[in-house]
């Protein structure tokens, strides 16, 4: 076999392996680098905490809407994070930071309001500090993902403060070093 047959050939095969990684998705391009900051809710929701570099938020649920669309749940935030793992996979870590309003006991499924107001007395929750008060949290969950065997670690905190329950989550997909972030993005909340 001549050279230039075993050139084309090698070229070939390389062209082939780059379309194949281009095709499933690989890429080098980098993720977007957020700033971190501050979220500071609208002053009737009384809260802020800060995320690190790396991290975006981003309002779900907009409570300064007129009329609000759900006034039992009026706001959610959420913060994901911008890494590496994105290029395989769509699922990222975040911290979700949803309300639910208890001002109006008519609006409220008395169901929930039975589960918001038992936390304390039921085995499925365990007591943490959260913005210096007891809160409650879950058991970390894990769940195991197909898609590159991915794992997430799901965490419920539950805060309640003048009828205003604070449900916090948090979601750190393994490989993504998280872990820190989360925690320090947890420590930050605080009630204004």
């Amino acid at each position: 076999m001549n050279r230039s047959v075993r050139w084309a050939r090698c070229a070939l095969i390389v062209m082939w392996t780059l379309f194949v990684l281009t095709s499933c998705g690989a890429s080098s391009a980098a993720s977007p680098q957020f700033s971190g900051g501050t979220y500071a809710s609208p002053p009737q929701y009384h809260f802020k905490l800060s995320y690190p570099n790396g991290w975006k938020a981003n309002l779900i649920a907009d409570s300064t809407a007129t009329p609000v669309a759900n006034p039992v749940f009026p706001l959610t935030v959420e913060i994901t994070r911008s890494s590496t793992s994105q290029a395989i996979s769509s699922i990222v870590s975040n911290l979700t930071v949803a309300l639910l309003d208890l001002r109006d006991p008519q609006l409220v499924d008395k169901d929930l309001l039975k589960a918001v107001t038992t936390r304390s007395a039921n085995p499925a929750y365990h007591a943490v500090k959260l913005a210096g008060l007891t809160a409650y949290a879950t058991t970390p969950l894990q769940q195991t993902f197909p898609n590159g065997g991915q794992t997430i670690t799901h965490v419920d905190y539950y805060l309640l403060v003048n009828n205003i329950e604070y449900h916090i989550s948090t979601d750190a997909v393994s490989g993504d070093k998280a872990d820190d972030d989360l925690a320090s993005m947890l420590a930050s909340f605080t009630l204004t």
